[in-house]
């Protein structure tokens, strides 16, 4: 069996917090999506991207999924059109499995990288001004459980440019610190969180320094803000009875370019 890339938990037990403890969509009480990582986020037509999928799906229990990727021209999400490849005569099918699994709070990768290479046609059409500046190329990501049916799809974009240098990179979330330093477990007083990126993470184009967004996961305890701004601080509060598989934090970071780094700390 493959195992899907990085995945967050796959069964929470008894956990003492209550409903509001966490905002919900910080708390990791659900099957979903929580990003798809694109390395790297633009590229030259022609060139190739690995998707790394992040997924979430708390009470599995390591059942089989069946994962389908596709891409396709960009229909026009950005003005409202579906996040689909369904109809598009530029459709292409990029991955299929009905063999993925998702592991505990560890988490190895995939055996097989999903790959997507786009197109030389993908800017064909374009002024050439658009060509330099970057148009979105789709792809689409679907989820199945094989148990009972129960699905989830995204999409994501990946920028096509002719830009012979200087295209856009992911940012490098390095590590989450706790009072300003490393840290390998908690207690039950409440911690300040803060992300450390390498030094090359915010970008400078078209004279603008990127703004890195960070949002906030964990499966247990209090989040103060579902996301912070660069390197701005978080509270996070443990709860005292943990589950058995221990508390995880997860913060995932966006340059607001397309690229997005990913790191999970077990506690």
């Amino acid at each position: 069996m493959r195992t899907l890339i990085s995945v967050v938990l796959v069964a929470l037990t008894a956990v003492a917090c209550s409903d509001d403890d966490l905002p919900k969509y910080s708390k990791l009480d659900s099957f979903r999506v929580l990003a798809l990582k694109m390395d790297p986020p633009e590229v030259n037509p022609g060139s190739s991207v690995t998707i790394t999928p992040w997924v979430s799906d708390p009470f599995g229990n390591g059942r089989n999924y069946t994962v389908t990727v596709q891409s396709c021209n960009d229909p026009g999400v950005s003005i409202g059109k579906e996040g689909t490849c369904e109809t598009s005569s530029s459709k292409r099918d990029e991955y299929s499995t009905a063999s993925e699994t998702i592991t505990g709070t560890v988490g190895t990768g995939t055996t097989t990288p999903i790959v997507v290479t786009v197109p030389a046609s993908a800017l064909t059409g374009r002024s050439a001004a658009e060509q330099l500046v970057g148009v979105p190329y789709l792809v689409t990501f679907t989820i199945r459980a094989n148990d009972n049916g129960e699905e989830q799809r995204t999409y994501t974009t990946i920028l096509v440019s002719t830009k012979p240098s200087n295209l856009n990179a992911n940012p490098d979330i390095t590590a989450i610190l706790g009072n300003g330093g490393s840290f390998s477990s908690v207690g039950v007083d409440p911690i300040v969180l803060t992300p450390s990126f390498s030094a090359q993470s915010r970008e400078v184009y078209s004279g603008i320094t990127e703004e890195l967004t960070t949002t906030w996961f964990s499966n247990g305890g209090s989040i103060q803000r579902t996301r912070t701004i660069n390197d701005a601080e978080n509270k996070y509060t443990p709860q005292a009875e943990r589950p058995a598989e221990g508390l995880v934090l997860i913060a995932i970071t966006r340059d607001g370019r397309g690229g997005l780094d990913v790191e999970r700390k077990n506690l």
